[in-house]
């Protein structure tokens, strides 16, 4: 047994600890008093590693719907110009750089563009549709 002692200090370190223990009954409760706290500040660390974890993880989340929302917004918003935009310039002949283009596109109110696409297909006269956008 020495000779292992020799080649491992982690078996050396071992036997200390069994010697240790064994002399007393005070000696063990203080030993195994000690593993118990060693053992509760380690299952405290991974708890709050998990719970850390699984916090961050529904934050991302959220952060990543909101995101997809805007993203959401910001192509209907797109797709709105856009129908407008056809239907001007094929009914009307209106072209995409107009002043009345330019001020369509700062509507930023989704129920607004879809009532103005609607109205750019059913208007009977460009007048008419112009009379939408104030």
């Amino acid at each position: 047994m020495r000779a292992l002692e020799k080649k491992n200090p982690s078996i050396k370190k071992a036997i200390n600890e069994l010697k240790n223990i064994s002399r007393s009954p005070k000696s063990r409760e203080l030993y195994e008093a000690r593993l118990k706290a060693e053992h509760d500040y380690v299952s405290g660390i991974n708890s709050a590693y998990r719970k850390g974890k699984e916090e961050g993880l529904y934050e991302g989340i959220e952060k990543g719907i909101e995101k997809g929302i805007e993203k959401g917004i910001e192509k209907a918003i797109h797709g709105f110009y856009l129908g407008i935009q056809l239907n001007l310039e094929t009914r009307f002949n209106l072209k995409e750089n107009s002043l009345l283009m330019k001020q369509i596109r700062k509507i930023k109110d989704i129920e607004k563009l879809k009532k103005l696409l609607i109205h750019s297909a059913k208007s009977k006269t460009f007048t008419e549709f112009k009379k939408l956008i104030k």
